[in-house]
């Protein structure tokens, strides 16, 4: 996996485990194997998902607004995230990556 892809604000699509199928944002990056995902929902920034890069699906969307949120903040609100994930499934953008 390219490191610069994996990076705080990028959406991925779970495609292993339990939780196949999911949408998330890249909340932190713990090393080059594995990030911490966060959906707003299910799996709040309080409680986030550790994954390993391997099942996860990088789309073609990354959250600035999030990213800034984070580098200026260190942190995020669950609502936000609800909001931008919500705003992208509305829009109906294409999410290949």
């Amino acid at each position: 996996m390219h490191l610069d892809k994996i990076r705080p604000g990028q959406v991925v699509l779970s495609i292993a485990g339990r939780d196949i199928g999911t949408i998330y944002l890249i909340y932190r990056v713990i090393d080059d194997r594995y990030v911490e995902v966060v959906d707003g929902q299910h799996r709040r920034v309080e409680n986030p998902k550790k994954k390993n890069v391997r099942h996860l699906k990088f789309l073609n969307h990354h959250v600035k607004e999030i990213s800034e949120m984070l580098q200026t903040y260190g942190k995020v609100s669950n609502q936000e995230i609800r909001k931008v994930l919500k705003s992208i499934a509305n829009r109906g953008e294409e999410l290949d990556g």
